[in-house]
């Protein structure tokens, strides 16, 4: 009975010293295959990643219900209401490079279908515009970029339309009356540009002295600048002839909307109200309370 006991412990320890130096079990008939490219611990082609590896599928932030996907887009920069005049009355939407869902920063946000709305619920869409006014027949949806803004005024205007801003439309704040009033940035001809022209002294002397973004009037007293100067008055200082000369500059645009609800109601209260930006889906983009 020694003998075959002393086989079956013989036949016992080289099984454990084959187990141990082997790696792996003994019954297994070769190395197993994981594919290409697919590491250990990695999932089956096809399959998504589980949280916890590198190259994590992180979740999509979403917005709350009634939250509007372009939040962080665009925001209510101010409201300014007015006690007595509806034409003074206005808010300024501002766009890009704020944090939200849909990181604003660099994203064209065009306002088609987009309202404004106070306190008590009443809605209003935000006009189109033209692009260059006096020159463009259509209105279109503003499309924002990144750092523009659009001042959405309750009331009308003499001049009848919205519009984008240029570096020439301070030329309107001569014929027209608006609040805020248009920025006069005008671009002016220097001494050296006008004598380039081969235009007179007299003529210098009459462009010299005018106001910036208002049209030249030569009057009689005027006359030793001769024809040559009036005509060259009448094609550049003026809207049409600044906007020939500068539309294809690349600061043409300020980047600020003007528009128009032409509303005879104030909008806003004047002590306190609340006011509300929705995309055309009406869901809230932003909020304002003062």
């Amino acid at each position: 009975m020694e003998r075959p006991l002393a086989f079956f412990v013989v036949i016992g320890i080289a099984l454990v010293l084959a187990v141990y130096y082997g790696g792996s079990s003994v019954f297994n008939s070769g190395p197993i295959a994981t594919g290409p490219g697919q590491g250990i611990g990695q999932p089956a082609p096809g399959l998504p990643a589980p949280l916890g590896f590198d190259g994590d599928q992180v979740p999509e932030k979403k917005p709350e219900p009634g939250v509007s996907p372009f939040q962080g887009t665009a925001r209510i920069s101010t409201v300014r209401y007015s006690e007595a005049d509806v034409e003074e009355e206005y808010i300024i939407i501002s766009s890009g490079g704020f944090s939200g869902f849909d990181g604003g920063k660099d994203k064209v946000v065009s306002l088609d279908g987009w309202t404004i709305e106070n306190n008590k619920g009443e809605r209003h869409a935000i006009p189109p515009a033209a692009n260059i006014p006096s020159l463009d027949l259509a209105s279109r949806p503003i499309q924002l970029n990144a750092g523009n803004e659009v001042l959405i005024i309750t009331g009308d205007s003499s001049f009848g339309s919205s519009f984008r801003e240029n570096i020439c439309t301070g030329y309107f704040n001569e014929s027209h009356s608006f609040s805020p009033v248009l920025e006069e940035s005008c671009p002016e001809f220097s001494k050296e540009d006008i004598l380039g022209q081969k235009l007179n002294a007299a003529c210098v002397d009459v462009i010299d002295r005018s106001q910036r973004c208002r049209q030249v009037i030569i009057g009689y007293e005027d006359s030793a600048a001769g024809n040559d100067c009036i005509a060259f008055v009448q094609s550049h200082l003026n809207y049409a002839g600044c906007v020939k000369d500068n539309k294809d500059a690349e600061r043409f645009f300020t980047g600020r909307w003007r528009v128009f609800l032409k509303m005879s109601q104030k909008l806003w209260d004047p002590l306190h109200d609340r006011a509300i930006l929705r995309d055309k889906d009406g869901l809230i983009v932003d909020e304002y309370s003062y």
